[in-house]
């Protein structure tokens, strides 16, 4: 969800912005909410193990199924860290809420995107659709799943800190 928080939240202080850094996310326009963006992608392992309880307006992913979506390169030091961070649901309503930017705010931030070529979350072939989507002064590729600050950390550095 980290790609729906960084545009809103550029939409909101973007006096504090530099550039926003999109890695293996989603990239809202205005108006689109993370479940328009993710739900289309039936290949996705995320999508095949989210669990949506409406009654309690909470999502989760099956336990069974989180360490193939987010960490299966990792390493299990890595890994065994994540899950005991982990928190068992997030709330529905941010993942169904569209965001809310203008050309003014957050049109004005540049934005680049890392690409993760391996990830399993948000497959390849969306994140290219979220690139070609939204305008991204430079795109960077690493051959990593959706966690690559845990399977690729010195590169993912390496890139975020050429941004300076």
């Amino acid at each position: 969800m980290g790609g729906l928080v960084i545009t809103q939240t550029a939409e909101a202080c973007p006096e504090l912005i530099r550039t926003l850094a999109y890695v293996t996310a989603f990239a809202p326009r205005n108006g689109e909410s993370l479940s328009q963006l993710s739900l289309p992608d039936s290949g996705s392992l995320l999508n095949q193990n989210r669990i949506v309880d409406r009654e309690s307006g909470r999502m989760s992913v099956r336990p069974e199924g989180i360490d193939d979506v987010f960490y299966h390169d990792c390493p299990v030091a890595d890994i065994e860290l994540a899950h005991r961070h982990l928190v068992p649901a997030i709330a529905l309503a941010p993942v169904i809420t569209p965001v809310s930017t203008t050309a003014e705010r957050f049109g004005v931030i540049p934005r680049v995107y890392v690409e993760c070529t391996e990830d399993r979350a948000i497959r390849p072939v969306t994140q290219r659709q979220q690139i070609s989507n939204n305008p991204m002064q430079a795109v960077f590729t690493l051959p990593t799943g959706h966690s690559p600050f845990f399977a690729a950390p010195q590169e993912l550095t390496r890139i975020l800190l050429s941004l300076l």
